[in-house]
């Protein structure tokens, strides 16, 4: 450890920590496929080498959105969410963390973009693995074991995060929260899908967090990041400075062509891409 020099390359990987959240079937892991790997180091205008790895939690089933390719890895796990033990939730959670820990040392290659899919199941894979059961739901006393949860998903996501990936992310699903927790009729606000504090401190992780929605006509479908919050949409933000965020646009557009179902270029992570060029140009 060590006092840090943030150059703009350093800035770049801070900065490339994005989450995203909404609801079933509003394009969050097909949005995946406008992220950094060697197949649009031409399109994005720099030099990519790696590949993008996107590693599933067991128990999200939401990859099918995407097949793999020769620069777009996906890993997933055989998991029976309908009878969990802890034995295997221990086990399968040790074997999530060591594929992550190789993808980040290059064992699988090398990677650009680094996505962990499904962090709500990352989190009900750390609440088994401490023991969790259902019987606990209304044991009040129960409520104190999210500690640990807490401190546990923390660890996890230290480990995700601080490594030397240009882009390391998250999906996760929406969920509500009361305005007031101590007013059952207060207003639902949308947050990321995580237990008590850990909604609204998972956020406070990732500078940029977007709320994935769609806009559905026919095959013409438009998926959408919405990049700021409103009033009762709370799942969205940006973590820099104002100059900066004035130039991000309030949704970026994520589309595919009708002929070959590539990325439209210009829409999703382009967009980020595009903002970044701008500010930095050639520095390093």
């Amino acid at each position: 450890m060590g006092n840090i020099q943030v150059n703009a390359t350093y800035w770049r990987r801070a900065l490339y920590r994005p989450l995203w959240n909404g609801g079933p079937g509003t394009g969050k892991t097909t949005g995946l496929l406008t992220l950094p790997r060697r197949k649009w180091a031409q399109r994005y205008g720099r030099p990519i080498e790696g590949a993008c790895h996107v590693v599933v939690v067991p128990g999200e089933t939401g990859f099918s959105s995407v097949l793999p390719e020769e620069d777009l890895h996906v890993h997933a796990w055989e998991w029976d969410a309908a009878a969990p033990k802890q034995e295997a939730a221990v086990e399968v959670y040790k074997e999530v963390q060591a594929r992550i820990r190789e993808v980040i040392a290059g064992k699988h290659g090398p990677v650009e973009s680094l996505v962990l899919d499904g962090g709500h199941k990352l989190y009900d894979l750390i609440m088994l693995v401490h023991g969790w059961q259902p019987s606990m739901v209304d044991d009040k006393e129960s409520g104190k074991q999210y500690i640990k949860y807490h401190a546990a998903f923390r660890s996890f996501m230290g480990l995700l995060l601080g490594s030397q990936v240009p882009l390391v992310g998250m999906t996760v699903w929406e969920g509500m929260e009361l305005s007031d927790p101590e007013n059952p009729k207060s207003m639902k606000l949308v947050y990321p899908q995580f237990p008590g504090m850990m909604a609204k401190e998972c956020m406070g992780m990732f500078p940029l967090v977007f709320h994935c929605s769609k806009e559905a006509a026919g095959q013409a479908t438009k998926w959408l990041w919405t990049v700021r919050p409103t009033t009762r949409m709370q799942a969205a933000g940006l973590h820099v400075p104002v100059q900066i965020a004035r130039r991000f646009p309030d949704t970026i557009p994520v589309e595919f062509g009708h002929a070959d179902g590539e990325p439209v270029a210009g829409t999703g992570w382009a967009v980020v891409e595009r903002i970044v060029a701008e500010l930095l140009g050639g520095a390093a």
